[in-house]
C-alpha cells in the first residue's frame, strides 16, 4: 500500500510489494525494476511470470514460450491436432507415429498393417523378397537369373512349364498357365470347349449354357424346358395355342379360329390384345374408323387415335370434310389440307399453319397449350416443370402454364438441449423413416475414424408426433467448433412409382468439448474426494455453531458456501478436477431438504430450459423452486428466538 497526498491508503502498482509515493521499491518474486520503475517479468530467472508459459528449466521451453512439438497440425499451448499418421502422447507432450496402423506418417516409408516378411513393407520400410536384385519402393524390377520376374504381384518365381498339349499356354506377366477359350481343348477352370462363341449352343464363354427358357440342364444338354415351351432339338419353342403368350407370341387366344383378334398367334388388324394372370390374351376390335384403343376403369372400349380423315369426338370417330386428308375437332379445322383453298386452323387456339407441309402445327413457347402438348410455361428453358418439348418433367405439377416442383420432405436436425456435446437429434417430418438410422453415416473434420464412435437408436416419437434418430457421439480427442459434424442422411421417396434415395447432407457445428485420459479423470476424482470430506465437515461444524451459540462463525461458513457456490456461475471454462469439485458442492450439502413443491418439469406446458451453467449444477432457474432452503433458514431463526 501507498499513502497519497490526502494521506489515503491506496494499492500499489502491478506486481509491487512495496512502494514510496508514486515509485515502486520493491517487486514481487519474478519481477524485477525496469528504467520506468515498473514491474516486469525476467526470462530465465526460473519463476514463472504471469506473461511467461514456461521457464527454462521446464521441458519444451525456449524463450519462455511453449515450443510446438515436432509433427503438430494445430497447436495452442499444447498440441491439439497432430499431422496425419501421428497421435499425440499427453504424457511425453508429443506427437508420435505408429508401426502398423496402415497410416503413412511422414517418417514412415510405408504401412501395410502386417509384420510379414519379404511382402514389400517390414517394420514400415520398403523391402522385397531375397531373390530380388532390384529393389524400387517394394516392387522388384529384377531377379536372379535362374528366377522369372512375376509382373503381376513383383515377385521372384521358379519358370512355370506348361503343357501346351493340355490346353495350357505360357503367359510371361503372370508366369502362369493359362487356357484359351475357343481353341476346343477343355483345360484349367473351362467347363466345356465348342471352339466358337455361338450363345445358347450348349457351352458360351466355355462354360455350360442351355437355352434361356430351359428349367433342367445338365452339361449344356436341356432336359426340360418352363411352363409354355416343349423341347425341340435342344431347343425349348414356345407352342402357339396352348394359350399361354410368350417367346415371339404377339397374343395367345388357346384357339385356331382365323379373324377373331389372334390368329396364329399375331394380332389381326383392328384388334388390340390384353393378357390376364395366366398370359391368356384377350382380344377385342377398335370401332369403326379407330386405329388405337384401350378399355377404361369400367371395362369399356375407349378409342385414342383415328384413321386419317377421321377426328375423335365423345369417343366416335367422325369423318373429316373432303377438304381436309386430316383434321381436329371440327370437320373443316384441317390439320393437312387436300385441296389449296381450304382453311387450315380454324377455331383452335395454339395452332399455326405451316405452308411447306400444308400442315397445322403446335408452337412450344407461346404459352397455350395445344396438341399433343402437355404444358406451356411461356419459355423453352429445361428443368423449370415443362421443358422444351411442352413436356411436364418428372415431379413437377403444371396447370395454366404454372408449374410447381415436388415439395421436399423436412428434416430437422439439432442437439437434444443447450448443454450436450454427444447427443443429436434427427428429427423426421411426414417422412417413412424405416431403414434410415441404420444407414446413416458421419465423418468429421480432422478426425480420424477411430477418434470418435457414435450410436444411433430409433425414436418412434423424439418430439411431439415426430419420429427421428438419436445420436449418441463419444469422442477420444478434444473437439473444436472447428471439426464441423457432416451427417449423411439417406432419405427414400416414392416417385412416379418408383422408389428414389437421395442423400442429404448435414453439416453440425460442434460444441466443444474437452478429452481427458485416465491420468486427468483419477485426478480429478481425488478432488472430488477431497470436497466430500470437505463437505461432510461442513455439515459436522454447522449445527454444532448453533448449538454452541457461535453465530459469528455459522454465519462465516454460510459466506464461504456462497462464495463457492456462486464461483461455478461465472462465465469461465473451467478445469476437470474444479468443475467436478464445485457440481459436488452444493447449498444442500449444509441442509437437505426435500424438494415439497416440483415446478417447471419437462412435462409442464409453462416449462422453460435453464442456461448451460444451471443445468449442469442441476439447479432449476424457477425462484419459488429455490426459495425453500432460505425459509426454512428464518423458520428455524424464528424457532431459536421465541423458543
Amino acid at each position: 500500500m501507498k499513502i497519497s497526498p490526502d494521506l489515503y491508503c491506496n494499492e500499489c502498482f502491478p506486481y509491487c510489494v512495496e512502494c514510496n509515493d508514486s515509485i515502486c521499491v520493491n517487486c514481487q518474486d519474478g519481477y524485477h525494476l525496469n528504467s520506468r520503475q515498473l514491474c516486469v517479468s525476467q526470462c530465465g530467472d526460473g519463476i514463472l511470470a504471469y506473461d511467461e508459459q514456461c521457464e527454462f528449466n521446464d521441458t519444451d521451453c525456449f524463450g519462455c514460450k511453449i515450443q510446438q512439438p515436432q509433427n503438430c497440425k494445430n497447436f495452442h499451448e499444447t498440441c491439439l491436432i497432430c499431422q496425419y499418421g501421428y497421435y499425440f502422447d499427453y504424457v511425453k507432450n508429443d506427437c508420435y507415429s505408429v508401426c502398423g496402423d496402415k497410416l503413412v506418417a511422414s517418417n514412415e516409408e510405408c504401412d501395410d498393417g502386417n509384420e510379414f516378411y519379404y511382402d514389400g513393407c517390414n517394420k514400415c520400410k520398403y523391402q522385397c523378397q531375397l531373390e530380388c536384385l532390384d529393389c524400387h519402393f517394394g516392387k522388384c524390377v529384377l531377379c536372379e537369373a535362374s528366377l522369372i520376374l512375376n509382373q503381376s504381384n513383383s515377385s521372384c518365381e521358379e519358370l512355370k512349364v506348361c503343357q501346351i498339349q493340355k490346353g495350357l499356354y505360357y503367359e510371361s506377366f503372370t508366369n502362369n498357365c493359362i487356357s484359351i477359350c475357343g481353341d476346343g481343348m477343355v483345360a484349367g477352370k473351362e467347363e466345356c470347349d465348342d471352339g466358337n462363341s455361338v450363345s445358347n449352343d450348349g457351352c458360351y464363354q466355355c462354360n455350360y449354357q442351355c437355352d434361356n427358357n430351359c428349367s433342367n440342364c445338365q452339361k449344356g444338354v436341356c432336359y426340360d424346358c418352363i411352363l409354355g415351351f416343349h423341347l425341340n432339338q435342344q431347343k425349348c419353342q414356345s407352342v402357339c395355342g396352348d394359350g399361354i403368350k410368350n417367346g415371339n407370341e404377339e397374343c395367345d387366344d388357346q384357339n385356331n379360329i382365323p379373324r377373331d383378334g389372334c390368329t396364329q398367334c399375331k394380332i389381326d388388324p383392328k384388334y388390340q390384345c390384353q393378357e390376364d394372370n395366366d398370359n391368356l390374351s384377350f382380344c377385342y376390335k377398335f370401332q369403326d374408323n379407330c386405329e388405337q384403343g384401350v378399355y377404361n376403369q369400367q371395362a369399356l372400349l375407349q378409342c385414342q387415335i383415328c384413321d386419317s380423315g377421321y377426328f375423335l369426338k365423345d369417343n366416335s370417330c367422325n369423318q373429316c370434310s373432303q377438304k381436309c386428308k386430316q383434321c381436329e375437332n371440327t370437320p373443316n379445322n384441317c390439320l393437312q389440307c387436300v385441296t389449296q383453298d381450304c382453311r387450315i386452323c380454324d377455331n383452335q387456339a395454339g395452332f399455326y399453319q405451316n405452308q411447306q407441309l400444308k400442315q397445322c402445327i403446335t408452337q412450344c413457347g407461346d404459352n397455350i397449350i395445344a396438341g399433343i402438348e402437355q404444358c406451356d410455361d411461356g419459355n423453352n428453358i429445361d428443368m423449370d416443370g415443362c421443358n422444351s418439348k411442352c413436356q411436364i418433367e418428372k415431379d413437377f405439377l403444371c396447370k395454366q402454364g404454372v408449374c410447381i416442383g415436388p415439395q421436399k420432405k423436412r428434416i430437422d436436425c439439432a442437439y437434444k438441449n443447450s448443454t450436450t456435446s454427444n447427443d443429436i437429434d434427427l428429427i423426421f417430418e411426414e417422412l417413412e423413416f424405416e431403414g434410415v438410422c441404420e444407414k446413416l453415416n458421419i465423418t468429421i473434420d480432422e478426425f480420424q475414424s477411430i477418434e470418435f464412435n457414435y450410436s444411433v437408436f430409433k425414436k418412434s416419437e423424439i418430439q411431439k408426433n415426430k419420429a427421428g434418430c438419436e445420436i449418441r457421439f463419444e469422442f477420444f480427442k478434444t473437439i473444436l467448433q472447428s471439426n464441423l459434424i457432416h451427417l449423411y442422411v439417406p432419405v427414400f421417396e416414392v416417385s412416379n412409382r418408383i422408389l428414389v434415395e437421395e442423400i442429404r447432407e448435414f453439416v453440425i457445428i460442434p460444441r466443444k468439448k474437452d478429452y481427458y485420459n485416465s491420468q486427468q479423470q483419477s485426478q480429478a476424482k481425488m478432488v472430488v474426494s477431497a470436497s466430500t470430506k470437505f463437505t461432510f465437515l461442513l455439515q459436522l461444524i454447522g449445527p454444532l455453531t448453533i448449538i454452541l451459540g457461535g453465530f459469528n462463525f455459522f454465519w462465516t461458513i454460510l459466506d464461504i458456501l456462497t462464495w463457492i457456490n456462486n464461483f461455478y456461475f461465472l462465465n469461465v471454462d473451467y478445469p476437470l478436477n474444479v468443475k467436478m469439485f464445485f457440481n459436488q458442492l452444493k447449498w444442500g450439502d449444509l441442509f437437505n431438504l426435500p424438494d415439497f413443491i416440483s415446478l417447471n418439469q419437462p412435462d409442464d406446458a409453462y416449462y422453460f430450459e435453464a442456461s448451460p451453467k444451471f443445468i449442469e449444477k442441476e439447479v432449476n432457474p424457477l425462484f419459488l423452486n429455490n426459495i425453500e432452503l432460505f425459509i426454512a433458514m428464518i423458520l428455524f431463526l424464528f424457532m431459536m428466538e421465541f423458543l
